[in-house]
């Protein structure tokens, strides 16, 4: 309380919609959770195997679309 004027001051957050957006987001959805679970489960039984073509191939894709193709 401000005793000077009388006035009660409150604090105050305001979240901006960008932020409200990114918060949505982060939500873990379901589907995608038990997909990585399947991965850590692959993994820590030894029967995760990559792909290393389409690993590849994704990996110059990337390169190639943000020009970091190396040319």
């Amino acid at each position: 309380m401000d005793d000077s004027k009388g006035i009660n001051k409150k604090d105050q957050l305001e979240i901006s919609d960008e932020a409200k957006q990114m918060l949505k987001n982060d939500k873990t959805d379901t589907k995608r959770a038990s997909y990585v679970q399947e991965i850590k489960n692959a993994v820590k039984e030894g029967t995760y195997r990559v792909d290393h073509e389409k690993a590849a191939q994704r990996m110059m894709n990337y390169w190639s679309a943000n020009g970091k193709g190396g040319d």
